[in-house]
């Protein structure tokens, strides 16, 4: 749906709105708004809002409201929100950026690349570039890491370390990097269909992956870790990797210094105490 007069009245007062409809904001995501008793989620993305729940006649009375209350446009069934591609099978959903990949390689000169299996290549050793680099070289570089994070952040988790790694150079990367860099555009070139599937399942399974490396900077010779939280099998977590992020449970339970662990709380409070498996 799109909601023209939110870009003036903001965001106050869909919020209010929803408030006085028995909707309580998501702890993790203040654009997210969770209506409890029927399991709607209701999420604002500007002047646009998605709806993500089963029809019911209650839901219907909802959209009604929403546009007694407000000046909008309902769009249908979800296909393209924020450059996912939504696809609805038989087995589950589906997210894909293919679009969103085609107009970056578009953007780069690299639509008609040569592709490659693997994000970069195998044991390479990156050092820190001096101040005297390009400052062109520098745009070039930051313009390419930049246009490859929302891609991590929405449904490349086998992008992550990657970009986590690469990341480190944007203040004076050389032609090494530039290189390292460009591998990635080869490698989404051949993987753009790429994306991730939400199955449907009534188990309730969390699994946490975690590992890290030692000292692998060779500038610093800091170690670098990272983890993944997968719900059923699916990714539900932005794939973080860093070297030096600490986050802390308060003793109320309540997490500290980041917000994406209300998630993961949340998830441990509805599918129980997550599995912990031994690294192979």
């Amino acid at each position: 749906m799109d909601l023209s007069n939110l870009r003036t009245n903001g965001y106050a007062l869909f919020a209010k709105f929803l408030t006085s409809k028995d909707f309580t904001g998501s702890h993790q995501d203040p654009c997210m708004f969770i209506h409890k008793m029927f399991h709607y989620y209701i999420s604002l993305y500007v002047d646009d809002i998605a709806i993500n729940a089963a029809g019911t006649p209650h839901l219907t009375t909802v959209i009604n409201d929403v546009k007694t209350a407000f000046e909008i446009s309902d769009l249908g069934e979800a296909s393209f929100l924020l450059s996912l591609h939504i696809t609805y099978t038989s087995t589950g959903i589906g997210l894909t950026q293919e679009l969103y990949i085609r107009t970056i390689l578009s953007r780069f000169a690299m639509e008609n690349s040569n592709t490659v299996s693997i994000p970069l290549p195998k044991g390479i050793t990156l050092m820190k570039g001096t101040t005297e680099q390009p400052k062109d070289q520098v745009t070039l570089y930051q313009s390419i890491i930049g246009s490859r994070m929302y891609l991590v952040t929405s449904i490349r988790p086998d992008l992550a370390y990657t970009i986590s790694l690469l990341v480190q150079f944007s203040s004076c990367p050389t032609e090494e990097h530039i290189k390292a860099a460009k591998q990635i555009f080869r490698y989404v070139n051949r993987t753009r269909n790429l994306g991730l599937l939400y199955p449907h399942t009534t188990t309730k399974a969390i699994d946490i992956y975690v590992n890290a490396d030692f000292a692998g900077c060779l500038d610093t010779r800091r170690s670098t870790s990272g983890y993944i939280v997968l719900f059923n099998n699916c990714c539900c977590n932005d794939p973080t990797i860093g070297s030096y992020n600490h986050y802390h449970l308060s003793p109320n339970g309540k997490p500290r210094g980041n917000q994406r662990w209300y998630g993961l709380v949340y998830l441990i409070q509805i599918a129980g105490k997550p599995r912990i498996r031994p690294r192979e």
